[in-house]
């Protein structure tokens, strides 16, 4: 944790009107940041869970998302040394540029071009995301320095800000493609185009044929019948024989046009980080003289000596991953197996609208509330409500005349969501200010691994059995976490014991000179 004298601020004697200009631009880049990704991510979000159902050819679409995810896992390894040598501003603008190249392939979605999209984007991805915790921890240690402010409280803010704003995308994305695909008409995006009422409808056309007045008196018992065997936790993909056929591939038109607004999102974004991103302030010369003296390959692998190293990284390695399996379950499986199930693929855009709100909400109280609350109850919080949802998942049927339960369910899910990726990102900050490279690196390392196993196992495992590893996940994740607070606070009261015992303020430092002077 950052070590601050509680006597000696960071930057005396700074005139107040140099301190209200530090505090507007650290403020302006924080705007800047924020809503940069939010544009480049409000295009991605949506494009990413559109693939599996507008790209469907050969599978073009899935094997495009596991090359990202691939190349995410190799480019946070390179990321802390490429962040040092250009510093994050231009790593976030090859990386903006990056997701505007897989945004462009989607035009023309064949293997030749979504696919080397996306290992370019995969590659920028780890950049992006390291990048982006460099900057922001910067910038919050700087605002607590210039403010006095507690490290812990400041870093949680500038998070909670931040995610509210990215956060967004869920809204912004979501309602931009269900509008404009529902453009398309018919159908097939229609709520009712679900995989009940497919397998209910193939099934009456068999039996009718020998037992016609069977069918039609006990519609009701076999819908549900059907329900409890195909959707929900008892969702399994590779039992499916009829997934896919509730989505029609819109017009070309339509998707040109949602092409178009997701590009327009990404320049957008790009322009605001090359022209209106200030860059971070050079390093001290010591600093750099130090750094100068580490080869190559000693930089490139300051991402696994800090797992080695430090015993707080592998404790917390539990959690960065589990970060990337709860959206993953959310995100991936969840709109499959209990939305596109139940009340078919037009009803998700709607729905996830309702988690971005709650998540982005959510995420700007939690920066004001961690104040007063702490961490660790944020986090014991945010498992419990998880867990239960995950439990709801897993006793629940899906079920149209319940409507408000499909929206409740990823509402409540946005919220722990804002609290695992905000704080997450906070206690990285301040426990790791020295080497943010580093650990953020190895934050989005393990949360892509996560994802890249939830992605490549999703046709393989039945529902229930990934909400079963989440919830484990979860308990796992937690206990170890709480060990590094306890470690922390440990720590904590040692340095204070040993600071009381050695450092004087300087009126008692006068004192005894005063006293040593008499004698």
């Amino acid at each position: 944790m950052a070590d601050k004298s509680q006597f000696q601020p960071a930057i005396p004697d700074m005139e107040r009107g140099e301190r209200r200009s530090r505090i507007k631009s650290i403020y302006k880049n924080l705007m800047v940041l924020s809503f940069s990704f939010m544009f480049i991510m409000t295009a991605f979000m949506s494009l990413q869970s559109l693939q599996s159902s507008l790209n469907r050819e050969a599978g073009v679409g899935v094997i495009s998302l596991s090359c990202i995810y691939g190349g995410a896992l190799f480019s946070c390894m390179f990321a802390p040394v490429l962040i040092k040598k250009f510093g994050p501003k231009w790593c976030l603008s090859f990386g903006w540029l990056t997701h505007c190249i897989f945004t462009s392939s989607n035009f023309y979605p064949k293997m030749y071009t979504l696919v080397p999209a996306g290992v370019i984007l995969g590659l920028g991805t780890g950049l992006i995301w390291t990048s982006q915790g460099v900057y922001l921890t910067t910038i919050a240690l700087d605002y607590a320095a210039i403010s006095l402010d507690t490290d812990e409280s400041t870093m949680s803010r500038f998070n909670g800000i931040f995610f509210m704003i990215f956060q967004s995308t869920q809204i912004w994305g979501n309602l931009i493609s269900s509008l404009i695909l529902h453009r398309a008409g018919g159908d097939a995006n229609s709520p009712t185009g679900n995989l009940t009422e497919i397998v209910l409808k193939n099934l009456t056309d068999q039996v009718t044929q020998v037992y016609p007045n069977y069918l039609t008196e006990n519609k009701d018992t076999i819908q549900d019948e059907i329900k409890i065997a195909h959707c929900g936790a008892s969702y399994c993909p590779f039992e499916q024989t009829t997934n896919g056929t509730a989505f029609t591939e819109p017009p070309k038109n339509i998707v040109y046009t949602l092409m178009g607004i997701f590009l327009g999102c990404g320049i957008v974004g790009t322009l605001l980080t090359i022209f209106l991103l200030s860059p971070l302030p050079k390093r001290g010369s010591h600093e750099i003289a130090t750094e100068e003296d580490l080869t190559l390959c000693e930089r490139l692998s300051s991402t696994f000596r800090l797992l080695v190293k430090d015993v707080r990284m592998p404790l917390l390695a539990a959690l960065c991953f589990y970060t990337g399996t709860e959206q993953a379950l959310m995100y991936g499986d969840f709109t499959q197996s209990f939305i596109g199930c139940e009340l078919g693929i037009g009803w998700v855009g709607y729905i996830m609208i309702c988690l971005g709100v709650c998540n982005a909400s959510c995420a700007f109280l939690l920066g004001r509330v961690e104040k007063y609350t702490g961490r660790p109850a944020l986090f014991v919080a945010a498992t419990v409500i998880n867990v239960a949802l995950m439990l709801t998942m897993l006793m629940w049927t899906p079920d149209k005349r319940q409507m408000y339960v499909f929206f409740i369910i990823p509402a409540l899910w946005g919220a722990c969501d804002a609290v695992w990726q905000s704080q997450t990102s906070a206690l990285l900050g301040v426990l790791f200010s020295n080497q943010k490279e580093a650990a953020f690196a190895n934050f989005r390392l393990w949360q892509n691994l996560a994802q890249t196993i939830a992605f490549a196992t999703s046709g393989l495992l039945c529902m229930s059995n990934k909400i079963i590893i989440a919830i484990t996940l979860a308990c796992i994740s937690l206990a170890l976490y709480i060990v590094v607070e306890v470690k922390e606070k440990i720590k904590k009261k040692r340095n204070s014991r040993r600071s009381t015992n050695g450092y004087l303020k300087p009126s008692e430092q006068a004192l005894k000179i005063a006293q040593t002077g008499n004698c």
